[in-house]
């Protein structure tokens, strides 16, 4: 492949935790309950607006940041989402990878010269069908050849999570569980009431985020075996990992199995049911004029 296609921003990533526990860190509600100083030792990787989180904590940030939403081109919040950005982007003490349209809208396509920036200049992104359906290349083993983000962050982090060699991941924040929202300025579906974001069809959304996971433990099953993975989320309806309690394993280093939080969640999915197409089209419907008014009142 030709090099100037290729991601060379992950290189000298490869193995670098091997053997180690790395947290990826999802943007749910269960986040604002998480103290996150407990994992400031361990390497992480979070994603879009966690700097909404960083007055919170004196020490603790993200090793690793990832962007690469489209959120920050939205007429309505674009200009949130862009702050939120680039402050995560600024923090000295965080490795950021940041998909190259981004990069150059964010920067004006100035090259950085910063050591904490690194570029993905090869993403591609394999779209889920109507009902949350992905494909088996979804989820690349080789990410300096390409990194498949399949409708969400979350899947980007798990690429680089396998790259970097983890021999433990655990999940934080990656709660599901959610509900209709047509970017209202209460956002109940993230750990920051003011996150926003456009969520028409919640089922397909679910379906989703799930069958991210599922062919993320699929492949770490089949190549990476010995690999663990956990879901430490304070509340959370992602099943496909054992639940454990965050803080024996932050505190004291135990795995401590939650049995009642796969209950939980099981009864969740046996519950789940297709939503109202016609409610989700007059979703859409509404979402698409508040879009065309707010670029209205951006132009003037």
């Amino acid at each position: 492949m030709n090099s100037k296609k290729q991601n060379l921003c992950f290189k000298q990533f490869h193995n670098i935790h091997e053997g180690e526990t790395i947290f990826i860190i999802g943007n749910g509600p269960s986040l604002s309950e998480t103290d996150l100083s407990l994992i400031e030792k361990f390497p992480s990787i979070a994603m879009n607006r966690i700097s909404l989180l960083y007055s919170k904590y004196k020490n603790w940030r993200p090793k690793y940041y990832i962007f690469c939403s489209t959120n920050i081109f939205n007429p309505i919040w674009g200009m949130e989402w862009s702050k939120s950005v680039r402050e995560a982007i600024e923090e000295q003490k965080t490795k950021s990878f940041i998909d190259e349209r981004s990069f150059s809208y964010l920067f004006k396509g100035n090259i950085s010269k910063s050591r904490n920036i690194h570029i993905m200049k090869n993403l591609t992104e394999n779209k889920p069908n109507k009902e949350g359906d992905i494909n088996s290349k979804s989820f690349s083993t080789n990410i300096l050849n390409s990194i498949d983000k399949s409708g969400s962050t979350i899947n980007v982090a798990l690429q680089i999570a396998y790259f970097m060699g983890a021999a433990r991941i655990i999940f934080l924040g990656t709660d599901l569980g959610w509900t209709a929202n047509n970017g209202k300025r209460k956002d109940q579906n993230h750990f920051d009431k003011s996150y926003r974001a456009h969520i028409p069809d919640p089922i397909k959304a679910n379906r989703q985020m799930r069958n991210v996971h599922l062919l993320a433990k699929k492949t770490f099953n089949k190549n990476k075996p010995n690999v663990d993975l956990y879901n430490a989320s304070k509340y959370s309806k992602l099943d496909i990992y054992p639940f454990i309690d965050f803080e024996e394993f932050a505190r004291n280093g135990k795995i401590i199995i939650d049995l009642e939080k796969s209950k939980l969640a099981e009864t969740f999915w046996k519950n789940i049911k297709t939503g109202n197409r016609y409610l989700i089209k007059f979703r859409r419907l509404i979402y698409r004029i508040k879009e065309k008014i707010a670029r209205i009142k951006f132009s003037k």
